[in-house]
């Protein structure tokens, strides 16, 4: 019937259509369209077109026009009557506007005179009005909960609309933020325009700890097209009371991980797991347990592999408790920090602190071991003076005795005396530092000297290094430094076991080098944006210790000077330096140049960055036979909310040839906590490999003991005339949320002492009960267990009631 109609209504036009034009034909009015005869618009576009009328007659006329336009379509311009000459002829502009819900496809508009005295002379034209696709959606979510619970399962609908001209083919994707789980996740549906079509959602919704903000948020566009909307919703998330609550508990995680590696003699891979974790046991007392469980042994498959690692940590404000793959370390002059397996103890009270540790080193230059013990003094706050025992199992004895204190001008102080004893060999050494601030100026001195008969640490024999920092109160800044360092404590011969005469310089200048290095610069600002330094640097290098054994080496000099200019653009930063130099050798009377650039710049915009990098260094180290060295990089990454990915490039040339390394990390991390990552390294050059690893980790939470400070909330929820319980009814204490169950009953297992009100959560109560009494109710907790706590709901009334007035008495 529709078809037949349309066919019917095609032909009746097409009739009037070559109707109108045989009366154009014989009419004295002429009209042709004076721009364009078929325009291509999109809805809401206001169309401007012209066109021409003419006069054929011999007589004037008086032209009444009339614009015909498709259903719904307006027009901008009014109907205007035209006076016309003999033979005179005119523009006629024309303005209308295509409504939002014009079907897309072909329309006519035309545009008609007529001769107001004479009607029969008339004319007509029309231009085609091509309406344009325009694919427009409008989204929304029905039905989400105000209120929901942790771990809960709940509904919603997404409502999609069409609000085009054209059918369309709607994509929609479904996702948030505490959502465990949405079905369905995505999909697609076929609108026609003006088409409303609801998607019904089921949603499981994270375990949360605290109270949180879930939100549902979807995306859909139509396909083959840039039309794209958004919408969103949010749930009040609040934690449900669980047994855990009664028990302290690790934050921990577990991870696998695999690890491998690629080169020219083949495959090396494998499984590493661990668990991690730590946590609080008792606020009150401060104590905090920490443990790591990590093996086996990687390092071997990869570069992306760690060693085994297996520790226990207990700590109190007082006392402090470790046992396992822990670093071990005492000071500066004993031990610094060595990772091994074994355990420590420390104890620590008002005025005085203890500590103790034996350790196997397992990780370094083998399987020697330390037992290391410290007692302190502490008279006054900042102050420790301290005796320090270090035994190296078979090696020898150390003995320091250490003093650290912040002095009243601001500077901290800290000295170290040490000497060690051994079967064939005693040594002694001074360590000192001292670092402070006093209105615009910055300092610090530091330094040692140790013999070589000293057992500890130390790789130098004498160091000293001393500078400071002048902050101008105008645009000037200052600085200085001076260094000294005479290296390499240890024997030559340890360094190099097949020392002979023919030792070459760089291998001698290897083994015990003295250098002396100062430089002094200032900087200056420049406007808002541009920070330049120049800073003049004189070095001396001499091996020359007088050794027997030794040819003197030769004796460098050098002096340069560096300059750089730094500025900062928001995103951009740019830095470049220059330093330029001559070294000379004052024995032979031999010199060369020496030189350096770098230039790095960094952008930075919302969640994207890129960095990169370029060097050149041609002679710094004062050798005139090593040849220029260059180097370039360049790293980018992105980090949008769990997501991350970063991108790393290098290239370098030096003495050993050309190297490059290429890396990528991917990693992404859900709102559970659960993180998975992927990373992939690329070595070019002498040690060529590829090493890559695929880690997946999930956290969770550790009971460990019972808590006592916290008491156990009870109750029923129940119909007051049938004492039936109600199910499903929402109650929140402290945060935590608890629901009934079909027996009404509800419970809150970790409670704090105190007073505490139970609140009812509205939206989840039965739509016809209301509470019976006071609301909310209030619970104490404390000593002993809590009575039952009872909520009688009763049905809700209505009472309506009509005022009217009667108006005063009427006389009798």
């Amino acid at each position: 019937m529709t078809s037949s109609a349309c066919r019917w209504s095609w032909i009746f036009a097409s009739a009037w259509w070559l109707a109108a034009d045989a009366a154009v034909a014989q009419s004295l009015l002429e009209i042709r369209p004076a721009d364009r005869e078929s325009i291509a618009s999109e809805p809401r576009q206001v169309v401007t077109t012209a066109f021409r009328l003419r006069n054929l007659s011999a007589v004037p006329v008086e032209v009444e026009t009339r614009l015909e336009l498709p259903p719904d379509w307006q027009a901008v311009t009014p109907a205007m009557p035209i006076d016309l000459s003999p033979a005179e002829s005119t523009t006629r502009l024309v303005s209308f506007t295509i409504p939002e819900g014009a079907p897309a496809g072909e329309h006519v508009v035309r545009f008609s005179a007529r001769d107001r005295l004479r009607p029969a002379e008339h004319a007509a034209a029309a231009v085609h009005v091509r309406v344009l696709a325009a694919h427009r959606l409008n989204l929304g979510v029905l039905d989400a909960p105000d209120f929901a619970v942790s771990g809960e399962h709940v509904t919603a609908t997404v409502v999609l609309r069409n609000t085009g001209n054209a059918a369309a083919t709607v994509d929609y994707r479904v996702h948030g933020r505490h959502l465990a789980r949405v079905t369905p996740a995505q999909g697609s549906a076929r609108l026609e325009p003006g088409e409303t079509r609801g998607v019904d959602l089921a949603i499981e919704l994270d375990e949360v700890r605290e109270r949180v903000t879930a939100r549902i948020s979807v995306q859909a566009g139509v396909e083959g097209t840039d039309a794209r909307e958004s919408v969103s919703a949010t749930i009040q998330l609040v934690p449900r009371a669980g047994a855990l609550d009664a028990l302290h508990t690790l934050d921990s995680r577990a991870e696998t991980r695999f690890v491998a590696r690629d080169t020219a003699d083949g495959r090396t891979s494998g499984w590493q797991p661990s668990l991690t974790g730590g946590g609080v046991l008792d606020e009150t007392r401060g104590d905090i347990l920490r443990y790591s469980l990590r093996g086996p042994d990687r390092r071997q498959s990869g570069s992306f592999g760690t060693s085994e690692e297996y520790w226990l940590r207990y700590d109190t404000r007082h006392l402090a408790l470790g046992a396992g793959d822990l670093n071990f370390g005492l000071t500066p002059l004993t031990e610094p920090g060595r990772l091994g397996r074994g355990a420590s103890v420390a104890l620590a009270r008002e005025g005085w602190a203890v500590a103790a540790f034996g350790m196997r080193d397992n990780f370094g230059d083998g399987a020697s071991k330390q037992v290391g013990a410290r007692a302190s003094l502490l008279p006054a706050p900042g102050t420790e003076v301290g005796l320090n025992f270090l035994g190296r199992g078979g090696v020898g004895d150390l003995w320091t005795v250490r003093a650290q204190t912040a002095l009243a001008s601001g500077a901290d102080v800290d000295l170290e005396l040490g000497r060690s004893d051994s079967d064939e060999l005693h040594g002694g050494a001074v360590r000192f530092s001292m670092r402070g601030a006093r209105q615009a100026l910055r300092y610090h001195l530091s330094g040692w000297s140790a013999d070589e008969r000293f057992l500890g640490p130390l790789r130098d024999r004498a160091y000293l290094s001393a500078g400071f920092d002048v902050a101008g109160a105008g645009a000037w800044s200052w600085r200085g430094y001076y260094r000294s360092q005479d290296w390499n404590l240890t024997p030559l011969e340890e360094i190099e076991p097949d020392l002979h005469p023919g030792l070459g310089d760089r291998q001698r200048m290897r083994a015990m080098p003295r250098e002396r290095q100062a430089g002094l610069g200032a900087g200056r600002r420049l406007g808002d944006h541009l920070f330049a330094t120049l800073d003049l640097v004189g070095r001396h290098r001499d091996g020359r210790r007088g050794e027997a054994a030794l040819a003197p080496l030769a004796e460098r000099r050098s002096g340069s000077w560096r300059a750089s200019l730094s500025g900062h653009w928001q995103p951009v930063s740019l830095q470049y330096s220059l330093e330029k130099g001559r070294a000379e050798e004052p024995d032979s009377g031999a010199a060369f140049g020496t030189s350096s650039q770098m230039l790095s710049a960094s952008w930075r915009l919302g969640w994207m960055s890129c960095n990169a990098y370029w060097m050149r260094d041609e002679q710094s180290d004062l050798d005139a036979t090593n040849p220029r060295r260059t180097s370039r990089g360049i790293n980018a990454s992105i980090a949008r909310g769990g997501f991350s990915l970063n991108l790393d490039a290098q290239s370098s040339k030096a003495r050993f040839g050309r190297s490059t390394l290429g890396a990528l990390t991917v990693a992404q991390e859900s709102e559970t906590g659960a993180r998975w990552s992927l990373a992939a390294r690329r070595i070019e050059g002498r040690f060529a490999r590829t090493d890559y690893f695929l880690a997946y980790s999930l956290p969770f939470r550790l009971p460990v003991m019972a808590r006592r400070d916290v008491s156990v909330i009870r109750g029923r929820v129940f119909d007051a005339m049938t004492q039936a319980g109600l199910r499903n009814v929402v109650l929140r204490v402290d945060g935590l949320a608890a629901v009934t169950n079909h027996r009404g009953e509800f419970e809150f297992p970790g409670v704090r002492a105190g007073a505490h009100p139970i609140l009812l959560e509205q939206s989840a109560l039965p739509i016809d009960q209301v509470p019976a009494g006071t609301a909310p109710r209030e619970v104490r907790t404390g000593a002993g267990p809590v009575p039952e706590v009872l909520i009688p709901m009763v049905r809700s009334a209505e009472i309506r009631v009509r005022v009217h007035s009667i108006g005063p008495p009427q006389p009798a």
